[in-house]
């Protein structure tokens, strides 16, 4: 997988020999995963993780992969009410399983949160998908969630919903995105 690059920022491939000792996202939980659990995860998913760069800085990292996003029955009714024929959703009495890229680890330097760099990762995920993959109809995330930080509204913003409830046991929240464009 690879991303294009804009004039500002270069997306760059992590692997195992990536230095990620200096990057600080300013979570104590993230930083201590990325600094001593996301090396053996660049090794066990090659060809899935990012960083990127401004100039020799990295600003965010994050990682991708194709998986199946499972939506509840009300989500399928509200998506196939809205898309056309050839798009709708088949659904179970579980729901219904649809291909997804979900984002996992996605993270911003201390020093660049609030400069838009999270939605540009965002965006250009979704442009990527949407130009690679046609059969790939959501983004999907395990937003960290917890009673000190949440990352929900950051994908609120980005036009991601909920979707599952609200667990008081989990430290994260499954939300998606789905890619079709409809009109209103």
């Amino acid at each position: 997988m690879e991303f294009g690059n804009d004039d500002n920022f270069k997306f760059e491939r992590l692997d195992g020999n990536s230095n990620l000792s200096i990057f600080f996202c300013g979570l104590q939980e993230m930083d201590h995963f990325i600094h001593n659990g996301y090396i053996t995860h660049i090794k066990n998913n090659p060809n899935s993780s990012f960083c990127i760069k401004k100039e020799n800085e990295i600003v965010a990292i994050f990682s991708v992969e194709l998986r199946n996003l499972i939506l509840e029955i009300d989500d399928v009714d509200k998506f196939n009410s809205l898309c056309d024929e050839k798009d709708k959703l088949v659904c179970t009495l579980e729901g219904a399983q649809v291909p997804s890229m979900e984002i996992d680890y996605l993270a911003v330097s201390k020093d660049w949160r609030g400069k838009g760099i999270g939605s540009i990762v965002i965006n250009t995920i979704e442009n990527y998908v949407k130009s690679k993959y046609s059969h790939v109809k959501f983004l999907s995330v395990n937003a960290y969630h917890t009673i000190g930080y949440s990352a929900t509204g950051f994908y609120y913003k980005n036009n991601f919903v909920k979707g599952q409830m609200e667990d008081s046991l989990s430290t994260t929240l499954k939300m998606y995105k789905h890619l079709l464009e409809f009109e209103e």
